[in-house]
């Protein structure tokens, strides 16, 4: 069940917010067109993370009604030669440890 798209604050996004039974799902999105300079898994670097954990706090003081699930922060990845056809798309369950 979809809560929310493009969350924002001033410390970053969310780019989808979920609800998987009993988790909250908090998911980011990455695109490469060329895997030339790495896997879009990759450029989630530890400032990244840092910004989606204090957005992630952010929209549970904002909506605590949220509060009694168990969080999960996944990231899809898609790589693509064309923008008709992505070539593969991969979901990464607890792709971030907060």
């Amino acid at each position: 069940m979809g809560i929310q798209e493009n969350f924002s604050y001033k410390h970053g996004e969310i780019d989808l917010i979920m609800r998987d039974n009993e988790f909250i799902v908090f998911i980011e999105v990455r695109y490469r067109k060329k895997t030339q300079f790495g896997h879009p898994l990759e450029t989630i670097n530890y400032a990244k993370q840092k910004k989606i954990i204090k957005t992630i706090q952010y929209f549970l003081i904002k909506n605590p009604q949220f509060n009694q699930l168990a969080g999960r922060i996944d990231a899809v990845t898609i790589n693509s030669q064309t923008q008709s056809r992505p070539d593969e798309i991969d979901w990464i369950k607890n792709a971030i440890q907060a």
